[in-house]
Parts: C-alpha cells; sequence; structure tokens
C-alpha cells in the first residue's frame, strides 16, 4: 500500500517534508502533489514564501501569493490544484476521507501508467454516415497501473485555515 501518513493540525512545510522523505526511501520520488483548494491556499501561506520578495513592474498590475512549484531536498514537486482532493470533513459534499478529514496526495508520474488489457487497446468503430456527417465511437478498456505503490502517498488530518 501507499505511504500514509495522518497528521493533526495544519499541514506544514516540515510533515510535507517527512512523507517525501518517506517516499524517496521506498523508491519513489515524488513528481506532483493533488490537493483541494483549501489546503493550496494553506501551503501558500508556508514561510518561504512570505519571506520572498518580488519585484513587481507596476504597468504589470499582478501579484503573485500561490505556490505551484516546491523545491525540496528529494527534488522538485509540482502541486496541482484538483477539486475532487476532499476539500473539508463536513457541508462540501465532496468525498470523505478514510478519517473524514483533508489532506493530499503525492504521486510518483513516472510509476503510474495507462495499461491496456489483452486486444482492447483504442479502437475506432465507423457508425453510417448521414451526408458529409461521418461518426463512429471508440472502444477499449484499460486500467491505471501502478508500480511500486510504496512510491506513492497521502497526507490526511489538514485542519481549516
Amino acid at each position: 500500500s501507499a505511504t500514509s501518513t495522518n497528521v493533526s493540525g495544519t499541514g506544514g512545510e516540515g510533515k510535507l517534508n517527512r512523507l517525501l522523505e518517506n517516499i524517496y526511501g521506498n523508491g519513489g520520488q515524488t513528481t506532483h502533489i493533488f490537493l483541494s483548494p483549501n489546503v493550496k491556499r494553506q501551503f501558500s501561506t508556508y514561510v518561504g514564501v512570505q519571506n520572498t520578495r518580488q519585484l513587481i513592474q507596476a504597468r504589470e498590475e499582478r501579484l503573485y501569493n500561490s505556490i505551484d512549484f516546491y523545491v525540496s531536498d528529494y527534488g522538485n514537486v509540482q502541486f496541482m490544484l484538483d477539486r475532487w482532493v476532499p476539500q473539508s470533513a463536513a457541508g462540501t459534499g465532496a468525498a470523505t476521507t478514510d478519517n473524514g478529514s483533508r489532506g493530499y496526495f503525492a504521486i510518483d508520474a513516472r510509476r503510474v501508467h495507462i495499461a491496456y488489457l489483452v486486444n482492447r487497446r483504442p479502437r475506432h468503430f465507423p457508425l453510417a454516415a448521414a451526408g458529409d456527417h461521418v461518426r463512429g465511437y471508440v472502444l477499449t478498456e484499460c486500467t491505471l497501473e501502478v508500480n511500486n505503490s510504496k512510491a506513492h502517498g497521502r497526507l490526511w488530518g489538514i485542519a481549516n485555515i
């Protein structure tokens, strides 16, 4: 099974680094972290972001206060905003985790692939044409192939901010 960490309180930078270290120790290297909007906003308040200064041109009229990439001791990680990761423990209608709280998924994209079942690779089948209108359908059967399940992880139990 995947590396899993349950935390209480905020999902701070130290907890993220411990999860990345555990995944690295199990043969993975996290490339993407999928998180909800609420958790992404929490990541944007990390000390490293708050102590960073940016030169903004007056004509640009933009201020960036967000983390999209995190450079850690265990590699570069891209944060991916995902509306299907649980947003909060109650009242959102989102799917809940095993302990009913918020968190994020850490994925090593090099160890996840689409695998097609035998003789079920995508094939196009034409349907009857109606004048110049050509129709058809695509038939396939596929699944998600996960190589080294411990190369991925999740962190749950992040409190609302």
